[in-house]
């Protein structure tokens, strides 16, 4: 079986015609007179300047959860509608009617991974600012102790006793 295998694949080899011939083979300390060749460095220098073309960016445009809470409940409120009456009347960035249905599934997650780290960016950025406007009045009132000005009265109203005039 083996012997059989190996003529069948000998037979098909020959059928094909080699297609380069010895005679447009150039060695490399042959001359080409007719300059029909080129060199090899000249390919690899082009391949140092190559440039791959620039992949086309698809831009998504970021529709917030709030709107999109809208527009589902509009669609909701009027299924007849068709999608010209949604988009003339409140609803610009429905772009297709199916799009209704993943933005409801959106609203069910509690919004896109967007709209989650959106959320916890304005979360984040309000408890700082709080805590900045929190630092803020107890260095005034560090700076107003250290200072000594009226550190009876706030010592008093603590509770401390005021040891200041002996």
């Amino acid at each position: 079986m083996g012997e059989e295998l190996h003529r069948r694949i000998i037979d098909m080899l020959e059928e094909y015609v080699i297609l380069v011939e010895d005679d447009e083979l150039i060695l490399s300390h042959e001359e080409d007179a007719e300059n029909l060749y080129r060199s090899v460095e000249e390919e690899l220098s082009d391949a140092e300047n190559y440039e791959p073309p620039q992949k086309e960016m698809r831009t998504v445009e970021y529709i917030p959860l709030e709107t999109k809470m809208k527009i589902v409940t509009l669609t909701k409120q009027h299924p007849r509608w068709s999608l010209k009456t949604l988009q003339r009347t409140a609803c610009r960035a429905l772009k297709r009617k199916e799009d209704v249905k993943r933005w409801e599934r959106d609203i069910m997650k509690g919004g896109t991974t967007k709209d989650k780290y959106t959320s916890i960016d304005l979360w984040t950025f309000d408890r700082f600012m709080e805590a900045r406007a929190e630092g803020l009045k107890r260095r005034r009132e560090y700076l107003h102790v250290k200072s000594g000005v009226g550190n009876d009265e706030k010592f008093a109203r603590m509770g401390f006793k005021c040891f200041c005039a002996i």
